[in-house]
């Protein structure tokens, strides 16, 4: 219930910045596999699009990071 509160305050910070940009698109760090869950049933509340990625985060590596412990990252990006 807390993560799908957080996943609501995020949604609503890209409704905040949509006047500059078409698509907006925000890094969450996954720290647990229900996080992963929660996100793919919230999904059908969105309007527009969110989409789910897995991988290493670009903006981990960019501070140089370790590469052989690639971070789980969920990708939300929505279309304004």
């Amino acid at each position: 219930e807390k993560q799908l509160q957080e996943l609501r305050i995020i949604t609503d910070w890209l409704d905040s910045q949509g006047k500059t940009a078409e698509y907006s698109q925000v890094y969450v760090e996954v720290r647990s596999l229900s996080l992963c869950s929660s996100l793919k049933k919230f999904r059908d509340s969105l309007t527009g699009t969110v989409s789910t990625t897995f991988g290493t985060s670009p903006l981990l590596a960019r501070r140089g990071g370790p590469r052989d412990t690639p971070s789980k990252v969920a990708t939300l990006q929505r279309k304004m």
